[in-house]
């Protein structure tokens, strides 16, 4: 607050910017995992640690994020 430039400013209050309110996980069907791939396209054996793309028995591909 008395740093030069901010101690100018009287009332500073954080504010929620992005118009999402709220993430929810979506549900997993009946569907089976056929695939795994990383982000450059290799196939992997298993989901790793960050971001995997996931091809499943239905057709369908999901981003899944495994921490």
């Amino acid at each position: 607050m008395q740093a030069d430039g901010w101690k100018d400013f009287v009332n500073i209050e954080e504010v929620d910017v992005t118009a999402i309110e709220a993430v929810a996980a979506e549900s997993v069907s009946n569907t089976e995992i056929t695939a795994i791939y990383d982000l450059n396209g290799r196939r992997r054996d298993a989901l790793l640690p960050g971001v995997n793309i996931v091809k499943m028995s239905d057709g369908t591909t999901q981003k899944v994020i495994k921490r």
